[in-house]
């Protein structure tokens, strides 16, 4: 197993918690854009390229095997 820690910009934390926790990707960058400093194209390629979205497919994909 790898782990890999990355501390993100103050204005990125929300948007990657809020997606991380399963909100749709529309309203958790509405949401983030209305704080200042927020670049969704340099957020999105921050989590992608962290592997964010995959860690998050394989384990909601576990947790409906286990279910």
């Amino acid at each position: 197993m790898r782990c890999e820690m990355q501390v993100l910009p103050a204005e990125e934390a929300g948007f990657a918690a809020a997606l991380l926790s399963g909100e749709a990707l529309g309203p958790a960058a509405e949401d983030a854009a209305t704080r200042g400093g927020f670049d969704f194209g340099r957020a999105l390629l921050r989590l992608a390229s962290a592997g964010a979205f995959s860690a998050a497919v394989n384990s909601a994909h576990k947790e409906a095997r286990h279910a």
